[in-house]
């Protein structure tokens, strides 16, 4: 019999989309799960709908806060709860493909932390015809140290809810730290040090956009956002990349390799410069560094000469103004 996969999902006034996510659950083709989930003090008829739901499926258990915890909160509460084997990570809004839970298991199979890819659509559950992983930057997936070089450098690629984890996987990367704000980039962090993340570019779950939810995507012109940000930092734009709370923390928790050191001691060097503290020396080294690993922080393979001529049209273009 298939291992028992504990489901942990958090709500808040979220009645508007939350049958829907239910059904999908409840339709999975992996059958043995529970749904554990912990509601954060709704003022709609959220727990009415789960408790519904509950004399339905004994698989579902729900726990209802006293207090309004927050989602990092909440989602560490309902994990805390999940007595499975695995655990996959669900919000209220999503929907997930029939085989969400079924194509995670057997990607993750003697690894820690597997993740898929989400296509987005809108308030009526219909497709923008974008894919999270678009959205992300991420066309390619390398699942070695240089995955570092992104996760330290751009962005969190990983959608939490479309996660699954290994128990054994919580053991450090829980509790999560107060100072990080995002439950799913310190998963997809940790599991750069534990194990390395599996993925798969396959669409599991459909990804809800609306004004309500905490985060939203939209597609953007990546290389122009590349450039935006050297104009900046060229013009004396400072800012403290969150990056920096992340990397303080995983030296907390995990053994670093030296390879790992060296991404860390580069992307740190990066970082600094984005935040204005470099001097010109250290700047051009950080620049050096940024075109050396500029395929794996945009996992735009062999694209640099798309950045080189965006970078002449700019310098063109601010000599003819």
């Amino acid at each position: 019999m298939n291992p028992l996969i504990s489901i942990a999902m958090t709500t808040y006034n979220g009645e508007k989309y939350l049958a829907e996510q239910l059904d999908s659950i409840l339709s999975q083709t992996y059958s043995n799960f529970e749904l554990i989930i912990c509601d954060d003090c709704s003022k709609d008829s959220t727990v009415e709908i789960i408790q519904e739901y509950c004399k339905k499926d004994s698989r579902i258990k729900l726990f209802i806060n006293r207090e309004n915890l927050g989602f990092k909160k909440n989602f560490e509460k309902a994990i805390s709860l999940c007595s499975g084997e695995y655990i996959a990570l669900s919000d209220q809004d999503d929907i997930w493909t029939l085989d969400h839970l079924e194509k995670l298991f057997k990607l993750i199979q003697g690894h820690k932390l597997a993740c898929g890819n989400a296509e987005l659509i809108d308030e009526q559950g219909k497709t923008l015809r974008i894919k999270l992983n678009e959205v992300d930057e991420l066309y390619c997936f390398n699942d070695s140290d240089n995955l570092l070089y992104k996760m330290l450098c751009s962005r969190n690629a990983f959608q939490g809810a479309s996660m699954l984890m290994h128990k054994s996987f919580l053991s450090k990367a829980m509790p999560i730290p107060d100072i990080i704000p995002f439950h799913d980039t310190w998963f997809a962090l940790c599991s750069c040090f534990e194990d390395r993340i599996r993925y798969t570019f396959e669409i599991i779950t459909f990804y809800r956009q609306h004004l309500k939810q905490t985060t939203t995507h939209t597609k953007r012109n990546t290389f122009q956002r590349i450039l935006n940000s050297i104009i900046k930092i060229f013009r004396g734009k400072k800012y403290s990349p969150e990056r920096f709370k992340y990397i303080n923390e995983i030296k907390k928790r995990y053994n670093i390799s030296r390879e790992q050191e060296e991404i860390i001691k580069n992307s740190t060097l990066f970082l600094n410069m984005k935040s204005g503290k470099l001097g010109l020396k250290d700047k051009i080294k950080a620049i050096k560094f940024y075109w050396n690993k500029y395929d794996y922080i945009h996992t735009f393979p062999n694209h640099k000469y798309r950045l080189v001529r965006i970078i002449k049209n700019a310098i063109l273009g601010l000599t003819n103004e």
